[in-house]
């Protein structure tokens, strides 16, 4: 009640596929989840996220006396134009994810000559079960492929297959 509150909004699809919106309120250090939606046929687009957004915001607010002052998402285009929306709708400040932010600084320093040779490893023993079993029995662990919206998985490919070469 009556404190200032951080909300910010994710995407990613559920175990059967369906893509899902998330919403969590950032408080004093503590996050707390606030929304998740299905969206359905509905698209992705800025304005209905944005519109989940205001929604959300007015939600906590409602319910826990909160005030939002700022909203997170990560930078893909479609969400800088949604924080674009919401600071023209409130006095929020908006601002991308530095972990997302890193992970594409990671995947655009990361030379292919280097990633590409170690992804074509890694799908190797992601695809076939008995070479994947020895590693597992010689103490590896599940390698990793990068992935531009997945954070810190630059530095998770390379660890695991470090971890991996020298089993």
């Amino acid at each position: 009640m009556g404190k200032n509150a951080v909300l910010s909004q994710d995407g990613w699809s559920d175990a059967h596929q369906e893509p899902v919106i998330a919403a969590s309120l950032h408080c004093e250090g503590k996050t707390y989840p606030l929304d998740f939606e299905t969206t359905g046929a509905e698209t992705k687009s800025a304005t209905f996220c944005a519109q989940l957004a205001k929604q959300s915001t007015e939600k906590a607010e409602e319910q826990y006396g909160c005030v939002i002052i700022g909203f997170v998402s990560d930078s893909e285009n479609k969400m800088v134009k949604l924080r674009r929306e919401l600071a023209e709708w409130r006095n929020l400040m908006v601002y991308g994810c530095s972990a997302h932010a890193l992970n594409l600084v990671e995947s655009t320093a990361t030379p292919e000559a280097i990633m590409g040779p170690i992804v074509t490893i890694s799908k190797f023993f992601i695809n076939h079960h008995k070479p994947a079993a020895v590693l597992k029995e010689l103490g590896g662990l599940i390698p990793q492929l990068p992935n531009i919206t997945r954070w810190t998985s630059q530095r998770a490919t390379l660890a695991t297959f470090i971890h991996n070469y020298e089993r």
